[in-house]
């Protein structure tokens, strides 16, 4: 069986890592790039075209709404996931 192509993103490095650490040890997945920012993450998904883009909303450079039009406009095939933290 073939597995999941997976970019990562996340501001955090710590929270980067652990996503890359428990997903990365799972058989089905592979975790083709870690990305601290919305432009490096794009630049992922247009390079490597993973299956799916694990990411965090809150980058400054990039924001959700970018990257979801330019996955549109370019007929992107990776699938956006993305997850938001909330500090009250």
């Amino acid at each position: 069986m073939r597995r999941v192509r997976l970019v990562i993103a996340d501001r955090r490095p710590i929270v980067l890592q652990g996503f890359a650490s428990l997903l990365g040890a799972q058989p089905d997945f592979e975790v083709v790039a870690c990305c601290l920012d919305g432009a490096s993450c794009l630049a992922a998904i247009r390079s490597l075209t993973p299956d799916v883009v694990l990411l965090e909303d809150g980058f400054t450079d990039v924001t959700a709404s970018d990257i979801l039009a330019v996955a549109d406009d370019e007929g992107l095939s990776s699938r956006l996931v993305f997850f938001t933290a909330t500090v009250a």
